[in-house]
């Protein structure tokens, strides 16, 4: 699974002086469903993290975790 680094969508959206609800407007995604994403309480689903993505225009690489190598 793909983890999102919600700090990284938050700072995106603050670069471009978004609030919230404006990215919500933006992408059609509910406000609380990207605070959820922006502080770890939720992953998105592969849609949801499209639809930020284009709202943003960034590219959704830019926001993923790197994956940690097994021990």
């Amino acid at each position: 699974m793909v983890r999102i680094d919600g700090a990284r969508l938050r700072d995106a959206r603050n670069a471009r002086l978004m609030t919230l609800r404006d990215l919500a407007a933006a992408s059609g995604v509910q406000h609380h469903t990207i605070h959820a994403i922006e502080t770890g309480k939720q992953e998105p689903r592969p849609g949801t993290l499209r639809k930020l993505c284009e709202a943003l225009g960034i590219d959704p690489a830019a926001l993923v975790l790197p994956s940690s190598a097994p021990d």
